[in-house]
Parts: structure tokens; sequence; C-alpha cells
């Protein structure tokens, strides 16, 4: 279980590999995607979804700086698995409890595995959360004219993460109904709207570029 001083404890070394990162000339996030702002509905879970949404950037601004630099500092890895975990913990919380926000916090869990598969828990099945993450888009809550690019995003993620075929075909379907509403005439302006959110491109480029390609020729 995560006690407070745990939680203190990893936030402070945190805060200290950002502060490393933020050396190397990269800029630090500051600003949550409007659009998932705009499907957390209820006021107590969009401020705790804000909180954790950053801590994810956190997370994703030293990795990145990671696996650009090639580095393999154990220490900071180790660390960085703990700050996911904490995060995942409270992200399923957030799920449980906020109906409109369920299939974003899956979504980003599945992220979390994707880009650090060390970080892995039993909780923290990568399977099993994208059939969540199928069931939870199949039954929306929401209009989601006013997030198409964050569903664009999510159904990416749910794709690239599938290892069932049926399973990774329902997202490729549904993706290829959305591409008509986002205008999107190449990848390089798929990706631009992928970047909006939570990215690595060490991590995703290939393999969502690879699933673009698969989109496009059929």
């Amino acid at each position: 279980m995560l006690t407070a001083s745990t939680s203190t404890n990893i936030n402070t070394r945190i805060a200290t590999l950002v502060e490393s990162s933020k050396r190397l000339d990269q800029k630090m996030p500051t600003d949550i995607p409007s659009e998932f702002v705009f499907l957390i509905i209820e006021d107590k879970a969009r401020v705790e979804f804000l909180e954790v949404s950053r801590a994810v950037f956190q997370v994703q601004l030293i990795l990145d700086s990671v696996y650009r630099m090639n580095t393999t500092e154990s220490g900071h890895r180790v660390i960085i698995d703990e700050e996911i975990r904490a995060i995942q913990y409270k992200l399923m919380l957030l799920g449980n409890k906020a109906t409109y926000s369920k299939a974003l916090c899956i979504s980003i869990r599945i992220f979390l595995i994707l880009v650090r598969p060390q970080s892995r828990t039993d909780d923290n099945s990568l399977q099993p959360l994208v059939i969540r993450l199928k069931e939870s888009l199949e039954s929306p809550h929401i209009c989601f004219c006013s997030a198409l690019e964050t569903i664009f995003w999510q159904l990416t993620i749910g794709a690239v993460a599938s290892s069932e075929p049926i399973m990774r075909q329902w997202f490729l379907i549904t993706l290829k109904k959305l591409l008509p509403s986002l205008y999107l005439r190449s990848w390089d302006d798929a990706k631009q709207v992928l970047q909006k959110f939570f990215w690595i491109d060490h991590i995703f480029s290939s393999p969502c570029s690879d699933l673009w390609d698969e989109l496009v020729d059929h």
C-alpha cells in the first residue's frame, strides 16, 4: 500500500529528476490538453485528474530524456517505476468513482504500461485494461463531438496495446470510422494530434506510423 511518507519521498525524488531533465533544455509541459478536462465533468474529479496528469507529464518528460540519451541509470528507473505505480493506483481510484473519466483513466494506465512495462503489477495487466477500454468506449456517457482528438488518442493507444487480433481489429475499425471527422491527410497530421496528449516519440512513433499505414491501406 502507498503510504503518505512513501508518496512524499517519491515525489521529492521525482522533482529532483525533473529539475535534472530541465537542465537538458527540455520544455516541461505545463498545460493539460483542454479536451482531457472536457471529459471530466465532476469538479472534484477534475481537480484530482489534473494533479495526476501533471505527474504523468513529469514521468513522460523524464523518460523521453532517458530514451534520447540512451542512459541506463538503474536508480532513476527504479524511482520512475515507483512513481508510475503510485499514479496507476490513483488512476484506478479515480476511474472507479468518476463515471465520465473512466475510459480516459484506463487509456492513461495503458500508456504508462507501454512506456514502462517493468512497472506493471497484478492490478495493471495490459490486456484486461485494453478490454476495459474497449467496453468503456463502446458505452459513452457523454457526446464525443467536442473530444474527437482525445478519442483518436485513446483508440490509437488501445490499438497499439492490443495483442488479441479480434480486439485490435475493433480499434482499427473504430479509428477508421473516426478519421473523416478529423480531416487527417497524412501520418504527419495524425502525429501532430497524438503529440497533443501523452506521447514519447521513441516508443510510439514507429508502431503508430505502422498503424496509420494499416488504416489508410484498407
